[in-house]
């Protein structure tokens, strides 16, 4: 039950990411924050965001307080995958990341 409720918390993170986008760079953004099952901040956990159009991806690792941010990305449909020693691994696809509207 206890790897469940850490499963559970890591894909809510990927589901509560936050989109943004800059409006004259035609990228957009995606960040977010990593905890286990407690609700504490995961640090050093890789992240990775694949773009399933272009197959190109970027890494980053969460903070000490467990965000990270990939701050430009190309709009399209990604693939997120948190990585972390002690917890199972999790991906989450369809992460749709587009070009805000707002001038």
């Amino acid at each position: 039950m206890n790897m469940f409720r850490r499963i559970l918390c890591l894909f809510s993170l990927i589901l509560l990411a936050s989109l943004a986008a800059f409006a004259q760079s035609g990228k957009g953004a995606l960040s977010g924050t990593v905890m286990d099952a407690s609700g504490a901040n995961v640090a050093g956990a890789k992240i990775s965001a694949k773009n399933t159009q272009t197959g190109v991806a970027l890494e980053t690792v969460t903070t000490s307080a467990g965000l990270y941010i990939f701050p430009t990305l190309d709009p399209g449909t990604y693939v997120v995958t948190v990585e972390q020693a002690g917890f199972k691994k999790l991906s989450k696809s369809n992460v749709v990341v587009s070009v805000s509207n707002q001038s």
